[in-house]
């Protein structure tokens, strides 16, 4: 289900027309772009725009919606951090749609990726499909425990998509965890 929400989200933010302006952009700078396909193929305008690529990010924020860059980024051109996008967020729907990729990634990044791995590569959890993490004492200043492998102590809680993850972890009836 994480996969189908980026999935989504991302088929949402290029069906947008400033989506579709900004690829017009890029089409244009990049010049030798071909669609493809062959002598009957559809010659369809080709999409270039990438939600995961910071010049077509520029390109939709700064030139085809013209928002103000909160700061500049080192290699030039406007940032699109987290400052931007609290900054757009409730003003700018592609910046929301864009923070929410974000957050969605990060979820399946740090936790979904991470669960379906150990359940690959653990032989315990081959066995009964069960997850145990390992806990560390000695590693932590603060006296108190670490979690890794995975980190079942900061398994998300709050948010719709949230609970993708954490439904994940409720016992079955007549179990407990």
């Amino acid at each position: 289900p994480l996969a189908d929400r980026i999935n989504d989200t991302v088929l949402k933010l290029n069906k947008t027309k400033a989506a579709k302006r900004a690829n017009k952009i890029l089409l244009k700078r990049r010049g030798n772009v071909d669609s493809g396909g062959g002598l009957f193929a559809n010659k369809a305008e080709p999409f270039i725009f990438n939600i995961r690529n910071v010049e077509s990010l520029q390109v939709l924020f700064f030139e085809v919606l013209d928002l103000e860059p909160v700061k500049e980024r080192k290699h030039g051109g406007g940032s699109v951090d987290k400052f931007f996008q609290k900054k757009y967020k409730d003003s700018v729907p592609e910046v929301k749609m864009y923070m929410d990729y974000n957050k969605l990634i990060k979820l399946k990044s740090s936790f979904a990726d991470s669960i379906l791995k150990t359940l690959n590569e653990s032989d315990d959890a081959k066995a009964d499909g069960r997850i145990r993490n390992s806990y560390w004492f000695i590693t932590v200043l603060t006296g108190r425990t670490s979690a890794t492998d995975p980190n079942m102590q900061q398994i998300p809680s709050r948010g719709e998509d949230a609970k993708i993850i954490k439904k994940q972890f409720i016992a079955g009836p007549g179990r407990i965890l």
